[in-house]
């Protein structure tokens, strides 16, 4: 029995044009969008078909888990629109359920690749308001290595404390033997 999900895997080997693509639309017009990974599957055979629009609809639909927004953000880095996708990743952050991983990877090299050092801190702090801040025995927090890392080159006294202060707001979400040096 030929689903939507076991499509996709035949999809790229099947299809040679935009109206290949359109066939297998076709056949799963009436299927339910309520599940991420559907859409997302649906979506990106719209794509494929050359219609962005469609595309977009579906992708905008029904954002629910961090994943859902890392799917329209990824639509925006693909059309080379980094500032949308931008948007998009900060609204995931804020608003979204589950896993935010890919949100925050991509928002953190975003202001890491501008410079905006103080954005970052605020993503950190976002980080921790919404108990995204996570630390194991093996690994810091991304955000919080970069930052730490740049306060210490650029002798920023006053940030390094804001950010050793961050750590006290934090006690209970974090192992202190991870940041002695």
């Amino acid at each position: 029995d030929l689903t939507l999900e076991n499509l996709l895997d035949y999809a790229e080997e099947l299809c040679y044009t935009k109206e290949d693509f359109l066939i297998i639309i076709e056949e799963f017009t009436d299927i339910d969008l309520k599940s991420s990974h559907k859409r997302k599957v649906l979506a990106y055979f719209y794509g494929k078909s050359g219609h962005n629009e469609k595309q977009l609809e579906i992708l905008e639909s029904n954002l629910i888990y961090g994943s859902d927004y890392w799917d329209l953000t990824d639509y925006y880095i693909e059309k080379g629109d980094e500032d949308k996708a931008l948007e998009i990743a900060i609204r995931g952050i804020t608003k979204s359920q589950g896993i935010k991983n890919e949100l925050y990877n991509f928002v953190e090299k975003y202001y890491e690749n501008k410079n905006e050092y103080d954005k970052l801190l605020d993503l950190l702090k976002l980080k921790v308001n919404n108990r995204d801040f996570k630390c194991t025995a093996q690994m810091k927090d991304s955000t919080y290595i970069l930052l730490e890392k740049y306060y210490k080159q650029t002798k920023d006294y006053k940030a390094s404390k804001s950010l050793l202060l961050l750590r006290f707001d934090i006690e209970e979400l974090v192992d202190f033997e991870l940041y002695k040096d």
